[in-house]
């Protein structure tokens, strides 16, 4: 995983859901396009629920198509 994504899980540990999705959107501009790791990760399950997660992901299905 890239790093951005293992600085998003600590930061949603750690309580801090807006740093976390700054975090993901950081990976996705480094190259991170793996939806079904962000479906899965169970650091990441309550960001799940936010709107600006599928907004993410919805961008990450876009540029892998």
């Amino acid at each position: 995983r890239p790093r951005d994504v293992v600085f998003a899980r600590s930061a949603q540990r750690a309580g801090s859901a807006d740093e976390a999705l700054a975090w993901i959107e950081r990976a996705i501009e480094a190259g991170f396009r793996n939806v079904d790791a962000l479906a899965s990760d169970s650091d990441l399950e309550t960001l799940r629920s936010r709107p600006e997660l599928e907004t993410l992901c919805k961008r990450m299905r876009e540029i892998k198509a």
